[in-house]
């Protein structure tokens, strides 16, 4: 990444756990892109929910910190855990714990002479806050990627104290997505934040891939959650297959829902690729990325920043902002489909597939603009844009 015209920050990332999921990930890549010059320190908040892939894609010179010593977290697991139906006991040491973790993040911040501290996801967010609260000079900045949202309708009355706090104390919010704009409006606030809207960046190599491949393949990299239509793209490919014998779909992700399908879906044209180390490696061997989503909380998904990335059109639902990640310069790179009664209608996607295997031509003009697409995902315009709110107090 190119040098960027701010001083030297001390920063601290706040990730609500450490999942693989959306934001946990683009959290992760702002860390590593702002660590080439900048001292970046990345907090796990729940460090019972860890997972070890996602520690992987941290960079080396990113500074982790606040790790519990192992005896402690298999401690604080148990009571996470099978004491879960023990509300009163669990309530008791999740408060202590979140002490300890307090006192000891303070330390650093104060140790470290760190000024920002930047939180994603909800939980994130009421962690980073009270640690506002304790050194009022940091500058708290929230970046908001759907979970609000996707907790809003069942949140309780706690819950929604703590998201007009959350918004009350940051300095300012980043959104990924227009939609993300929505919480403003649910609360009357006695301060109010500066809103900034800023794209995730993302370093993968922008390339013209055209469909050169023995088989048409097609391909989902995503969580592997109901909501973000699995099930609805293999009844689509299914439909479709068998006029097409050179049809081929992937899917990529893993989770107990990922091992139900495919124990339910034996197919020798599906493959469940599950969890990868690489998913832009399989990304270049698909012919078209989809992502037929309904999930709630659907922001700026990154597996469509992915997928134009390596010149692939893209089929997905109208959610979040895909639409405007699919355009490119007035034309769209390539086919959105809108929802029915809330999902994806199936016979509306397998057309979509199948004209892309029948018109090569259309295939590989929508492939061409996809690198148009793409240039909005710049990470050096990302990290500018976030730089430029870091530095404000």
């Amino acid at each position: 990444m190119a040098a960027l015209p701010v001083s030297h920050l001390k920063l601290l990332i706040v990730i609500e756990d450490f999942q693989v999921g959306g934001a946990q990930i683009f959290a992760v890549r702002l860390a590593n892109a702002l660590a080439d010059h900048h001292d970046v320190h990345v907090y796990n908040n729940r460090p019972t929910i860890y997972d070890a892939r996602l520690r992987k894609l941290i960079g080396k010179k990113v500074h982790i910190v606040g790790s519990i010593h192992p005896v402690l977290l298999y401690l604080f697991w148990i009571i996470e855990k099978p004491f879960r139906p023990f509300s009163r006991v669990r309530k008791k040491f999740a408060t202590l714990l979140s002490q300890f973790q307090m006192n000891r993040l303070s330390e650093i911040v104060s140790s470290q002479g760190i000024t920002v501290v930047n939180s994603h996801m909800f939980f994130g967010d009421v962690f980073a806050r009270e640690l506002k609260k304790r050194s009022p000079s940091l500058n708290f900045v929230i970046s908001m990627h759907g979970c609000y949202e996707n907790k809003f309708a069942n949140l309780g009355a706690l819950m929604l104290e703590h998201a007009k706090e959350n918004l009350e104390h940051a300095d300012a919010v980043v959104v990924a997505a227009e939609k993300n704009k929505f919480i403003f409006n649910k609360f009357t606030l006695s301060h109010l934040p500066r809103l900034t809207k800023i794209y995730y960046g993302y370093q993968g190599e922008s390339r013209g891939v055209g469909v050169e491949s023995a088989t048409f393949n097609f391909g989902i990299v995503s969580r592997a959650i109901p909501d973000k239509g699995w099930e609805e793209a293999i009844q689509a490919f299914l439909k479709i297959e068998q006029e097409h014998p050179d049809a081929r779909l992937v899917l990529v992700g893993a989770s107990p829902w990922q091992a139900s399908l495919r124990s339910r879906y034996h197919h020798p044209k599906i493959s469940f690729a599950g969890h990868a180390e690489n998913p832009e490696a399989l990304v270049r061997s698909f012919s078209v990325g989809l992502l037929p989503t309904y999930f709630k909380g659907e922001s700026l998904p990154n597996s469509v920043i992915e997928y134009l990335a390596a010149g692939k059109p893209v089929i997905a639902t109208n959610m979040g902002e895909i639409e405007k990640m699919m355009d490119a310069d007035g034309q769209r790179a390539g086919i959105l489909l809108e929802l029915r009664n809330g999902r994806p209608d199936v016979d509306e996607l397998a057309e979509a597939m199948r004209m892309l295997i029948m018109n090569v031509d259309e295939t590989s003009r929508l492939a061409a603009l996809a690198p148009v697409a793409f240039k909005k995902f710049s990470m050096d315009v990302c990290c500018h844009q976030y730089l430029q709110i870091f530095s404000r107090s």
